[in-house]
């Protein structure tokens, strides 16, 4: 079945599709204009391939590239190597991101960062983008004397909303604030979206402020947001709103768990108590007790950054046995084996997060039914061209997270296990959810549909939105009703098909 979608208004000069050109932006690649393809030597920016960063020339290419309005919606970057910024003056923030940030367990250190702009940090601004496996030492962060409504201060960011922070490591943070109305924290300054910020070190940070609105060694202030299993030592002075993981929530579904603490302060600031009540996951954070070198603890000791701290008893979550020293690193990013391979694993499940960790996963389900066993796919699976065999009796729990896996093989067959939020294309599959591949026009934008690698994917019986690529609504939505294995949208005066 073909559903033709009548265009509102022409397309611009140049058509879309074979035999057309692109249109003349001047940032885009392959154009003539300065694009990713000539600021990124290395990747194409897709998940599997993403854009390499690995000196402070490629980071301050980035910062350029998205500073120009470039917001890096769907792009990947990845760093592969240290990076230190002490030979920059003053760095300017990466202004509004929406890409995906990879820092590859990398460290950044060693950033002034004195801005005359409204959203301070290494970013400036995250908007519906990711920022993980990154590690932040030696900052400086102050904000000018330029007074905007809301000045936001932050060492990995000022200002995120709809924004994913995971698995980042800081320590030496410094972060001044010397203008009124602002929003102040260590991580992140300021978010009125929503936030997920879990898996999170900050040690040795203190921060200053001279009248700050709200201040947090995490966050300043937030609304919907899941903060946890995050670890804070910081030192703050100043503010009217302070907490040593959270300066203020002002509304917004709150999540809050297993996070712990060391401050001068308490906790928290303030939080909007009618969204936190007994149905909803708000635990308050533990405050952790110092202890000095070498000094016994009858309970669980956490090593975080040089120094070490022991959890009250009544408040250990934590499986560690008594008396020893756990660096909360491992518990960041811990890992288990599974017969000859390593995962992360948290939470008595084995993480998938990339399209190794998934044939690692298939060659051990290969002879093994996993019964007993968790999964959990975090990231989106490319199998195309890989040496992948289906796998069959599988009797564990799969969660597929929503994720995406892409293969001409069916994943599992025989299954009695628990299979659920798994999606696949190109095959049918037990337990997944089959969705077909749309082909559209590049630079165009469809909601209602997953993206992956830039393309588009939707199952039967999904409603999709289309906008076309000068940022004009057509306001069309259509029911996408999948026969004889096809998949077919028409736009404009183009028609494609893929049959799978």
């Amino acid at each position: 079945m073909i559903f033709d979608l009548q265009r509102f208004d022409d397309p611009p000069s140049g058509t879309v599709g074979t035999g057309g050109t692109k249109p003349q932006n001047p940032n885009y690649p392959g154009t003539g204009g300065t694009g990713e393809s000539t600021l990124f030597s290395r990747g194409n920016g897709t998940e599997f391939e993403p854009y390499l960063i690995s000196t402070a020339a490629d980071l301050q290419a980035l910062a350029t590239y998205v500073n120009n309005g470039n917001t890096c919606e769907g792009k990947n970057f990845k760093l592969t190597a240290n990076i230190d910024l002490s030979t920059i003056t003053n760095w300017t923030p990466i202004g509004t991101f929406s890409g995906t940030f990879d820092g590859n367990g990398k460290t950044i250190s060693n950033a002034k960062i004195d801005a005359n702009a409204k959203n301070c940090g290494l970013f400036g601004a995250i908007y519906g983008g990711t920022v993980k496996n990154l590690t932040l030492k030696d900052f400086n962060v102050t904000d000018q004397s330029y007074n905007y409504d809301v000045n936001t201060l932050g060492a990995l960011v000022g200002k995120a909303n709809n924004a994913t922070i995971e698995n980042i490591t800081m320590s030496g943070i410094n972060v001044k604030n010397t203008l009124t109305g602002s929003r102040v924290g260590g991580l992140v300054g300021y978010s009125n979206g929503s936030i997920s910020i879990e898996y999170v070190i900050v040690s040795g940070t203190t921060i200053e402020s001279i009248s700050s609105d709200m201040i947090g060694g995490l966050v300043g202030r937030v609304g919907t947001a899941t903060i946890n299993n995050c670890y804070v030592v910081t030192k703050i002075s100043g503010g009217s709103k302070v907490g040593a993981i959270l300066g203020g929530h002002l509304g917004g579904n709150f999540e809050f768990d297993n996070n712990y603490y060391y401050s001068n302060i308490a906790a928290y600031g303030s939080i909007d108590k009618n969204y936190v009540n007994d149905t909803k996951k708000f635990y308050y954070p533990v405050q952790l007790v110092p202890l000095g070198q070498g000094e016994s603890y009858n309970g669980t000791i956490l090593k975080i950054g040089e120094n070490s701290y022991g959890i009250p008893s009544d408040d250990n979550n934590i499986d560690i046995p008594k008396n020893k020293v756990e660096d909360v690193q491992t518990l960041i990013t811990p890992t288990e084996k599974l017969g000859d391979y390593t995962f992360i694993y948290r939470n008595g499940t084995y993480i998938i997060d990339n399209t190794g960790d998934f044939l690692n996963f298939a060659a051990y389900a290969k002879n093994n039914n996993c019964e007993g066993l968790k999964f959990r796919q975090t990231a989106n699976v490319d199998l195309s061209g890989k040496d992948f065999t289906t796998i069959t009796g599988f009797k564990g729990t799969y969660d597929g997270g929503s994720k995406l896996i892409v293969s001409s093989s069916v994943i599992f067959s025989g299954s009695t296990g628990t299979i659920s939020y798994a999606y696949c294309c190109g095959t049918n599959s037990n337990g997944f959810t089959r969705v077909y591949k749309l082909n559209v026009p590049e630079n165009v934008t469809v909601s209602g549909a997953k993206k992956f690698n830039n393309k588009y994917y939707a199952q039967s019986g999904a409603t999709i939105t289309i906008s076309d690529f000068t940022g004009a609504k057509l306001f069309l939505t259509m029911l996408l009703q999948v026969l004889k294995k096809t998949a077919t949208i028409t736009f404009w005066r183009k028609l494609e098909t893929t049959r799978l």
